[in-house]
């Protein structure tokens, strides 16, 4: 028997603590990189710059590179922000899922 998956999310979170530089809009800022998934990340610790649910984000993150998304909620001291997948991350993503279900039926 399986262990259920309590926190329902899509790919596993990795802790740490590292520098990334971004943009909100026209509004650049550097903040810390609380956690990273292949999903999305928490962007902590970015001081005076506004930001509201659903803003375009840029990130650039040293070691793992440039990353697109859009924020999805707040959290303390920062936001959570989705990535956004490009055509071929995706194709993958759906390739697999069909795998799975062949596999499992």
């Amino acid at each position: 028997m399986t262990t259920p998956n309590t926190d329902h999310r899509t790919a596993p979170r990795y802790a740490l603590d590292a520098a990334v530089r971004g943009q909100i809009g026209a509004l650049p800022f550097e903040a810390r990189l609380q956690d990273v998934s292949a999903t999305g990340a928490a962007v902590v610790g970015m001081g005076g710059v506004g930001y509201e649910n659903n803003a375009f984000v840029q990130l650039h993150m040293d070691g793992i590179g440039a990353r697109d998304g859009y924020i999805r909620r707040a959290i303390p001291e920062g936001f959570a922000v989705e990535f956004i997948d490009n055509d071929e991350e995706q194709q993958k993503k759906l390739e697999a899922m069909a795998k799975f279900r062949a596999v499992s039926a």
